[in-house]
């Protein structure tokens, strides 16, 4: 399992809602296509890659290394290969010294109740910075394999009374998303897809419930229940569709179709199926420099993991690839021959890798690396 993509949990509705460097590295690099000027602050523990068109034409873009995980996607960007060794000296040359000081720097911001990174994923906008501090530290223990702690804090805060408010119910959606990644990571997933039940019944018809519905209706069709995932997909694509403009999350509907193809092949539909994933390949990505919106590429790599369709993953990898990926693209991670897969893709991602032949800027890392990959596990 690649846990930062195969859990990736629904956000499909607004209601979800730098320091002083030490080390400065400077370069240019051809991002997306157009030649770049690329900046890269390190202050211990943290670092922030900034970049922008070397022409002026666009405002700096912001990537925050703040784990291994984030360390691990620019290592294995061949255009990034001048900021190699100081992301080395910065992690260590496992990124196990990374992994301990993110740890440690979580840690204590959870306990202090503050940020200790900046925080831009769309499913946190709203969180008070008590829950996004708890949202860091859980992260931290999931990317370095601590998968029983991280589910024993989550309980613990889960055990909190509660009211009643928006924030509330907003906080309890993160508890509730957070636990299921948890779960998932432990290979528990009936007890997984029963925390997204509980946490729909709690939640209701209220845009938190319709983010856990979604949630759910996605790891059904990944788990094999191929029926109710169509049956609930189908009820929360209809009540979004209800949902102002201005409330939905951008790149939001595709994660709606994605499922339903998986949902519809594995009830024997593949035609329907195929028709339904070629409109995602075709959907428009809406940027942010704002905030961290989802990647329609990122729903296309789980949709055909989903689909059990390794000529669909390998051909994303390709165009990902040939179009030029984002700084800190997924593909980077996720086309690694050693990349930790969840066992029921496993199949279908080593079928993938047999038939992709990987080309610049793909870089495979080296083995010293592969424990990251694999959260230390």
């Amino acid at each position: 399992m690649v846990r930062f993509f195969t859990t990736v949990a629904a956000c499909v509705v607004v209601a979800c809602a730098g320091p002083v460097a030490a080390e400065e590295i400077k370069g240019q690099a051809v991002i997306a296509g157009v030649p770049s000027i690329i900046a890269l602050d390190i202050d211990d523990d943290l670092a922030t890659l900034r970049h922008r068109p070397a022409d002026n034409s666009a405002g700096w873009s912001r990537y925050v290394v703040h784990g291994p995980r984030q360390a691990l996607a620019l290592l294995a960007d061949e255009r990034l290969a001048f900021l190699w060794p100081a992301l080395e000296r910065m992690g260590g040359d496992d990124m196990s010294k990374l992994r301990d000081q993110s740890l440690e720097r979580t840690r204590r911001g959870w306990q202090e109740g503050r940020l200790t990174a900046p925080n831009d994923e769309m499913a946190n906008v709203g969180l008070s910075r008590r829950a996004r501090a708890l949202g860091q530290y859980v992260d931290a223990l999931m990317d370095a394999g601590q998968w029983e702690a991280a589910l024993e804090l989550l309980t613990s805060e889960r055990k909190r009374e509660r009211g009643t408010s928006t924030l509330d119910h907003l906080e309890l959606q993160a508890i509730i998303r957070d636990t299921a990644q948890v779960l998932e990571g432990l290979k528990q997933t009936e007890r997984e897809l029963d925390v997204w039940r509980q946490g729909i019944q709690l939640l209701g018809d209220s845009p938190f419930g319709l983010n856990l519905r979604l949630s759910l209706a996605a790891r059904l069709a990944e788990t094999g229940y191929y029926a109710e995932s169509l049956e609930l997909s189908e009820a929360a694509r209809a009540t979004f569709l209800k949902t102002a403009p201005a409330n939905q999350v951008p790149n939001a509907l595709p994660q709606f179709d994605w499922i339903r193809a998986c949902a519809l092949k594995g009830l024997g539909r593949a035609d329907e199926a195929g028709a339904i994933m070629a409109g995602v390949a075709d959907a428009e990505q809406v940027e942010s420099r704002r905030i961290h919106l989802p990647r329609i590429r990122d729903h296309e790599q789980r949709a055909y993991q989903c689909l059990r369709d390794p000529q669909g993953l390998a051909g994303v990898w390709s165009r990902d690839l040939t179009q030029g990926p984002a700084i800190g693209s997924e593909t980077f991670l996720l086309a690694q021959a050693s990349a930790e897969t969840d066992v029921l893709h496993r199949p279908t991602v080593d079928a993938a890798h047999a038939m992709f032949t990987a080309a610049p800027p793909l870089r495979m890392l080296p083995d010293r690396y592969s424990a990251a990959q694999r959260a230390w596990r």
